[in-house]
């Protein structure tokens, strides 16, 4: 079985298990954005999901998917906050731990959240995604537990993509283009092969950031960046490099690969929570960005549903790009 096959029996097989213990989030039009764009926009509010992002949807098809056996011994990963905290949660209902490595530069909110979840939280001695994953690795024995990643794996891409397009299609079958952020590339990988298998006329687009972009760098110089010097940015969610499979499927079944910047990311925060009265964070804020910048082209016309991927912003970050923007 090739890699999209599995993804979509995976989709099939655990989204009863991510239907039961997760949310279904609503789909909500933008105002600001359809007259920005001329077009119907409209948002998936990932951001109302458990623990304020679609990971938990990842996480608990990563669990559900494992050998009861091995996930009694608990789980590791690594995460710059979001999976991390999913994970935690997750791990939470199956009744196992989970040890969640992040760099030192984690934002205090997401690592006081992993906390929360009664996630075991671990400093790796290093800053940046990249390089945190790379320590889990080295010392994954000691930290003990089935390594579950972020992005590269199959039952993640399932959850996180699989089960949000499954959603959307449902409820609204009319989508000209399905936006989504893009860091490691687990979320897009997933819902761009549901998207063939439902809709092949459905067209989805991955927004990077101008300071992390791994996927657009992968796509430009057809290689995969699996370890990339990220630049300090308010989409902290999507920073360092890419898995190889999720490379490969963004080749495949992708058709956009766009960069927004961190001034229109900035923006677009503070215009989701002043116009369409919805907490969001940086990450969560990319595929409105591109639509600012305008580095998806003409959309006029086009029904779009931009994935509002997560609600975990630091309070501190959110007052400052208030008064940037007042």
């Amino acid at each position: 079985m090739n890699a999209a096959a599995e993804i979509i029996e995976l989709t099939q097989r655990l989204g009863p298990a991510v239907v039961r213990q997760t949310v279904r989030t609503d789909l909500r039009r933008s105002q600001w954005l359809s007259e920005l764009c001329s077009a119907e926009v409209w948002l998936k509010c990932e951001n109302l999901q458990r623990t304020g992002s679609f990971k938990a949807r990842g996480a608990i098809a990563a669990l559900e998917h494992m050998d009861p056996q091995v996930r009694a011994k608990g789980v590791v990963s690594c995460s710059t906050g979001n999976h991390g905290q999913a994970l935690a949660w997750a791990a939470g209902q199956y009744g196992t731990q989970a040890t969640i490595v992040v760099p030192q530069n984690v934002a205090p909110n997401k690592a006081a959240k992993i906390r929360s979840r009664e996630g075991k939280l671990v400093e790796a001695p290093v800053q940046g995604y990249d390089a945190a994953e790379a320590w889990t690795l080295e010392h994954l024995a000691e930290l003990g537990g089935r390594f579950v990643s972020a992005f590269e794996d199959a039952a993640v891409m399932a959850g996180n993509g699989g089960t949000t397009l499954l959603e959307i299609v449902d409820e609204d079958p009319g989508f000209d283009r399905i936006v989504a952020p893009c860091g490691g590339g687990g979320l897009v990988s997933g819902l761009a092969v549901l998207a063939r298998a439902k809709n092949p006329k459905l067209r989805v687009a991955a927004v990077c950031s101008e300071r992390s972009p791994a996927m657009f760098q992968s796509r430009r110089d057809d290689k995969a960046w699996l370890r990339i010097d990220s630049e300090p940015t308010v989409a902290d969610g999507v920073e360092g490099g890419v898995g190889a499979l999720n490379f490969r499927l963004v080749q495949e079944f992708v058709q956009d690969v766009v960069l927004a910047s961190e001034a229109s990311t900035r923006l677009a925060l503070c215009k989701h929570l002043l116009g369409d009265r919805l907490p969001t964070e940086g990450s969560a804020a990319l595929p409105a960005a591109a639509l600012i910048d305008g580095a998806l082209g003409d959309v006029r016309g086009e029904r779009i549903c931009l994935i509002l991927s997560g609600a975990n912003l630091d309070p501190t970050t959110f007052s400052e790009l208030i008064s940037e923007q007042t």
